[in-house]
């Protein structure tokens, strides 16, 4: 097949299958691009959330031992609701995984009530 092409259709097919190559390496890279900046953001929300979660943790210990309560309650109440804006940004990201984490925080937010009173 080859022996009956002159040397510049050779080229022009090489560089068909080039191009066409190059495409297809495209479209390949950019779908792992976002399918990594999606699990860089689930870690990042992740992490974050973990984080404030222990901020609220170390608000409440302060809560229990502070002879101020009304400033720790309010850094307590802070760190609640920045808790709360990062669960709300986190479950969205995971929306698609099927995963839930309301559950848990609804029971830690009953403690918190708990701790309140």
């Amino acid at each position: 097949m080859l022996k009956n092409l002159t040397i510049t259709q050779i080229a022009k097919i090489a560089f068909v299958f080039l191009i066409i190559s190059f495409f297809i390496s495209t479209i390949v890279f950019y779908l792992l691009y976002s399918s990594l900046e999606k699990v860089n953001d689930k870690i990042l929300v992740s992490k974050t959330l973990q984080y404030s979660f222990s901020d609220i943790k170390t608000n409440t210990q302060k809560l229990l031992t502070s002879g101020y309560l009304k400033e720790t309650l309010g850094e307590l109440n802070k760190s609640v609701v920045v808790y709360e804006t990062l669960l709300d940004k986190f479950n969205l990201i995971i929306k698609e995984d099927n995963i839930n984490i309301a559950s848990d925080w609804y029971i830690c937010m009953k403690e918190l009530k708990n701790i309140n009173k």
